[in-house]
């Protein structure tokens, strides 16, 4: 749970999100076994926690030749989230902006606001231990679509884009998805909303 400055506790936009049925990930894991999925899942994280805090740095200026790294997947996953940023991200806005939203009743952290190729948009970095196939990634574009109503909800800021950076296992390229705000994605939104309310009464 989020604490507003005005005291309200909201649930995060993840954990609203987790009451969404991943088909998918739940084949994978019984495809590959619990304890190799759980690995994999703890390494991802792992891995991902440093390259967030590294990216970070990298865009707010910090020399990546001075960056420490305790493994060479952990650079590896730096180095391919680092090529999309270079190559499509300009105008940063913020980075790890703390958002909230009355409306939807729901908080958390963005991780960079900025443009996208030149078009205004949010931008979330992500981490994997395996390809993911497109009907799985839904949920992300939900969480972006919630970050954009809490940036105009609270700084009247519009985005027009939603991106999702991955960095995939060992590979240096980065699974990039582009997708445009939409109203529809909105509806979904608020659907995703009601239900977990529904189930958990907040």
């Amino acid at each position: 749970m989020y604490r507003t400055p005005a005291g309200d506790l909201y649930p995060s936009v993840t954990n609203v999100l987790s009451i969404l049925p991943k088909p998918e990930l739940e084949a994978w894991k019984a495809s590959v076994g619990p304890e190799v999925a759980a690995k994999s899942s703890e390494r991802s994280t792992r891995y991902g926690t440093l390259a967030h805090a590294r990216m970070e740095d990298y865009v707010d200026g910090a020399d990546p030749d001075k960056f420490v790294f305790d493994n060479p997947r952990q650079l590896i996953t730096f180095e391919s989230l680092r090529t999309a940023v270079d190559g499509h991200v300009d105008n940063v806005v913020g980075q790890e902006i703390f958002l909230f939203s009355n409306t939807l009743r729901m908080a958390g952290a963005c991780d960079l606001v900025a443009d996208w190729d030149g078009v205004p948009a949010v931008i979330d970095y992500k981490t994997s231990g395996r390809h993911v196939y497109p009907e799985e990634v839904e949920h992300y574009f939900i969480q972006l679509g919630s970050y954009c109503a809490m940036l105009y909800e609270l700084y009247g800021l519009v985005r027009k884009l939603l991106v999702i950076v991955m960095a995939v296992n060992e590979e240096e390229t980065p699974h990039i998805m582009v997708q445009p705000v939409s109203g529809q994605l909105a509806a979904r939104m608020l659907e995703v909303r009601g239900m977990y309310k529904e189930k958990y009464g907040i």
